[in-house]
């Protein structure tokens, strides 16, 4: 899944599924790039989580 799209999923999930306090200190830390490979280039799929799964499902 593409990086960007995995941390607007954390942003939308801090307070109801992730603690507020650990996805702040994680946006941080994506700031600074600590979690971006060096060789992301920004690829892979932008669909929602459960498209994903869904997938994954139907191939089994």
């Amino acid at each position: 899944m593409n990086f960007d799209k995995v941390v607007s999923i954390i942003k939308e999930a801090s307070g109801t599924q992730l603690t507020p306090d650990v996805v702040d200190v994680f946006l941080r830390l994506v700031d600074k790039g600590e979690f971006r490979a060096p060789d992301d280039d920004g690829g892979e799929s932008m669909e929602s989580i459960e498209n994903i799964r869904a997938k994954e499902d139907n191939q089994e």
